[in-house]
């Protein structure tokens, strides 16, 4: 007995239930033991049943006539396809199941979803693209169009957004949003119902080409209210988000307005690529608060400024004109900061 008052125990092993799994783990079947048994014969079950055989003699015919009459068919088919295409459009040659047999097909296609999204997107193919829009918009934003899954995340965040088909996906959603995401005029938020209600992105794109400007303001309320678990994305991987929306963003203005945009930005002295930049942010950080799990994270803190450095211009686009010959290099795409050194012009030779 020590000073607490506890006796002191010795660890004493169950021995009778070390010998219960010894056994457990003996029994079962040894499937070895009696494999002879399933090879012995059996005369009764090895012959087959004479009553059971066709012993007629089947005449195939003329194999001349049998093949005329596969023509024959198949020259049927190809003017029934013909007229399908005459009355219903579609690509000619091009044979399709029956109509039961390809609603079966959709949904027993290897690939669940994806697989359907891309079936769907060839039957789109062979029609028509609506006026006004091209054929691979058209097909690439169509309303009934399946999503694919891209919130089914494997591995980290920034590695899954990076992959091209979630890119493509993102953008697609985000082209959707700007041209159907509608407001309440009087207010700027989403109207009531009955409420007479516009284009809020697709105005806010209107006055941004009008003034040749590159920023586009969007609001993570009207952003999350369409696409919730975009936004998400939105705050955790804002670089590529970003880029991607952006992307989105001067895809949907060229539409808008031919490409003839680009050559009204390149006359004011500027490149076509629309910057997104969101606004109404709903979690206010203290900078206290932050921590190293905030890198490469959007926050919004709020501070007064009481010193600040120059607004330094970054370098986009780079160009080299040779002082003796006059051969210009370039325009050279900048991706990042840092010095750009380009090599020399030409040997003055001319």
């Amino acid at each position: 007995m020590d000073e607490f008052g506890l006796d002191q125990y010795e660890a004493v092993q169950d021995d009778d239930q070390n010998s219960q799994d010894v056994e457990d783990e003996e029994e079962g079947e040894d499937l070895m033991e009696n494999m002879e048994r399933d090879y012995r014969a059996q005369p009764h079950l090895d012959a087959y049943d004479a009553a059971e055989f066709d012993d007629e003699t089947v005449d195939d015919g003329d194999y001349a006539a049998r093949m005329a009459a596969v023509r024959a068919a198949e020259q049927e088919m190809d003017h029934r396809d013909a007229a399908r295409v005459a009355t219903t459009g579609g690509v000619p040659g091009r044979r399709r199941l029956p109509d039961v047999l390809e609603a079966l097909d959709d949904g027993d296609e290897v690939g669940g979803g994806e697989g359907r999204r891309r079936k769907r997107g060839r039957r789109a193919a062979d029609s028509s693209a609506p006026s006004g829009i091209s054929g691979g918009d058209a097909e690439d934003d169509m309303a009934d169009q399946p999503a694919a899954d891209i919130f089914s995340i494997r591995g980290p965040l920034l590695q899954w957004v990076s992959q091209d088909w979630v890119a493509l996906e993102v953008k697609r959603r985000f082209r959707n949003f700007l041209r159907t995401f509608t407001t309440s005029p009087a207010s700027g938020a989403t109207g009531a119902e009955g409420t007479p209600r516009h284009l809020y992105y697709i105005d806010q794109l209107s006055q941004l080409a009008k003034n040749n400007q590159l920023s586009l303001d969007l609001l993570y309320e009207h952003f999350s209210s369409v696409e919730p678990g975009l936004a998400i994305w939105l705050a955790d991987a804002p670089r590529q988000i970003l880029d991607y929306l952006g992307e989105a963003a001067t895809d949907v203005l060229i539409q808008m307005f031919s490409s003839q945009v680009a050559d009204m930005y390149a006359a004011a002295g500027r490149t076509l690529r629309i910057h997104v930049r969101l606004a109404g942010l709903p979690i206010c950080d203290s900078i206290r608060d932050l921590r190293n799990y905030h890198i490469n994270a959007l926050v919004r803190v709020t501070g007064v400024v009481t010193r600040r450095s120059g607004v330094f211009p970054q370098l986009r686009l780079v160009r080299f004109d040779c002082a003796k010959c006059g051969y210009t290099m370039g325009p050279f795409a900048l991706s990042g900061p840092g010095s750009f050194s380009g090599g020399a012009g030409g040997s003055g030779d001319g």
